[in-house]
């Protein structure tokens, strides 16, 4: 018998699959890891929020894509669960291949805010951010 996943784990794996998802173009299982009220906020593609903004979201970023074939490489996973709320973050390695070349084309980050809903650990919100290595004056500095 298969013993079901402690909280922690059901959050490690909601992380693999929306990156998963994502990646392969399957806009549906991407859309299972969100609550129907969720947002999530880009610094390119802007904020969208409820199923039917997401999606909207989800094609324009892989329309964007032009052929490219991305990956998503999640790491430093973590999480504060309280009940059936928490909040989580993650890093991301962002690689994007063209015409049989790789490279990396971001790195960055996830911070969420989670709620459990019929057993299931989804996101609410995702801020993503990606580290410039500039300041806002264009400088090298932090991000």
């Amino acid at each position: 018998m298969i013993e079901p996943l402690d909280d922690w784990e059901q959050v490690r794996q909601l992380y693999m699959r929306y990156a998963n998802s994502i990646d392969e173009g399957q806009v549906d299982d991407w859309l299972d890891c969100f609550t129907a009220d969720a947002c999530v906020e880009h610094p390119v593609l802007g904020r969208r929020q409820g199923h039917a903004g997401l999606r909207e979201f989800a094609e324009q970023y892989l329309k964007s894509l032009g052929g490219m074939k991305p990956r998503h490489f999640i790491t430093n996973v973590a999480a504060e669960l309280e009940g059936d709320n928490g909040t989580g973050s993650c890093y991301f390695l962002y690689y994007k291949t063209w015409h049989g070349r790789t490279e990396l084309a971001a790195v960055g980050g996830y911070r969420d805010v989670l709620r459990k809903e019929n057993g299931r650990w989804l996101m609410v919100r995702r801020r993503v951010f990606v580290d410039t290595g500039m300041t806002a004056k264009g400088e090298p500095g932090k991000s």
